[in-house]
């Protein structure tokens, strides 16, 4: 679904080609070919573009055809008044019903008229629901009673079906609904797959069942947007859904993009379902981005705080870096002074057996003392020594200061 908002620009693009294409051939076409034609471009606009639909509608009005033919005349009348019910002109659109005798139409027309005159009452009663819930089931009863005249002059077994699921969720038979929509879900074309999607969203809703309904929900959302409809109900209902599940970036973008097709088609009813909820959605969006931005703005005081802590702690490390090469550099100057006075005691040690034989034992025993000396300090450098490799420094420099 939300690939298909994504590509729903090139989507419409392409709706709009063929309408183009087929425009062309309007002016040069004559009699049934050019009723033929409007009619594909008629099909390509009905649930595409209301303002487009009726410009197409008002052609078939100037042609002789209408002028003439009842049954012609009653089917732009009632396509006419669907057109005005998807605008939210309800008054015009029952204007074009009433002009219309039901039993002066074929099966057919017949079918047509009550198909458009039940479509209208469900308009009426969603526009109504809030403000009027009385007469909102009022109509809703209206348009409950014409679902036997419509499975009487239906002739297709997967339509008659789909009545009769509408049958079955107007009075309350939710379960059974269910069950029937699923069973023939597979055997059904696209439109009629989109009408059940919906069907079964709406009677989960009524049992409860919160993730069948988001589900069928974008299900039927995603059929209207691969079609290229821009009249529907199912995805700011979907925006609805998900806004309470907490997922306010996702229902924000979609009840952005329901309102932009309500807009684009000039669909009143589905214009003013998508403004009721849209402010709530929108300032809970903006409170969202507030708080990731306190989020970030905490985030960014901790980063520098660390960072100047780093800086501190590298400066640290280079002052402590040169003070041990300062300490290296001592080692190695005491070294050094310990190997000439090794040497020096060397050679006193050679004048002293060379000038007196007889103080051999005396210098023997000075000498032991001698090399027990520098094998101490030996000792003790290495120490010191190991003291600087582990890091030692406080060690270090305490033995560094010790009179020993």
């Amino acid at each position: 679904l939300d690939k298909a908002i994504k590509n729903k620009a090139e989507t419409h693009s392409l709706r709009i080609s063929r309408a183009d294409s087929i425009r062309s051939i309007v002016s040069s076409s004559t009699g049934q070919e050019r009723i033929n034609t409007l009619f594909s471009l008629y099909a390509l606009y009905e649930s595409f573009q209301a303002d487009s639909s009726l410009s197409v509608l008002r052609q078939f009005e100037a042609l002789p055809e209408y002028k003439t033919d009842n049954k012609f005349q009653a089917y732009i009348e009632i396509s006419k008044a669907r057109t005005y019910g998807v605008m939210g002109l309800y008054t015009d659109a029952n204007e074009c019903l009433q002009k219309i005798d039901p039993d002066s139409l074929d099966n057919r027309g017949r079918l047509n008229y009550f198909n458009a005159l039940h479509a209208l009452y469900g308009w009426m009663a969603d526009f109504t629901e809030y403000s009027q819930p009385n007469i909102a089931s009022n109509l809703r009863d209206r348009a409950a009673s014409l679902h036997d005249s419509i499975l009487m002059l239906e002739p297709i077994e997967q339509n008659r079906t789909i009545i009769r699921t509408n049958k079955m969720y107007d009075y309350g038979q939710y379960k059974e609904c269910i069950d029937t929509l699923l069973h023939y879900l597979n055997e059904w074309d696209t439109m009629q797959e989109i009408f059940a999607y919906s069907r079964l969203a709406q009677a989960y809703e009524k049992i409860g069942d919160i993730n069948n309904t988001i589900h069928y929900l974008a299900l039927t959302s995603l059929g209207d947007l691969e079609n290229g409809n821009t009249e529907y109900m199912a995805l700011p209902l979907l925006a609805e859904y998900l806004f309470s599940e907490g997922d306010e970036e996702r229902a924000y973008r979609y009840l952005l993009c329901a309102m932009e097709d309500a807009t684009y088609c000039n669909a009143g009813l589905r214009t003013i379902e998508s403004s009721k909820i849209f402010p709530i959605i929108n300032e809970a969006r903006k409170e969202s981005e507030q708080r990731q931005h306190n989020r970030n703005s905490i985030i960014q005081i901790i980063l520098i705080f660390w960072g100047v802590m780093l800086t501190t702690g590298i400066w640290g490390l280079r002052r402590q870096h040169k003070r041990l090469q300062h300490v290296r550099q001592a080692l190695s100057e005491t070294n050094n002074s310990l190997k000439l006075s090794n040497m020096q005691l060397q050679s006193a040690n050679k004048k002293l057996i060379e000038t007196d034989k007889m103080k051999e034992e005396y210098l023997l025993e000075y000498l032991s003392r001698s090399r027990k000396y520098l094998a101490s300090m030996e000792s003790f450098q290495n120490h010191l020594y190991r003291l600087f490799q582990t890091h030692q420094m406080d060690e270090l420099s305490k033995q560094l200061r010790s009179t020993q």
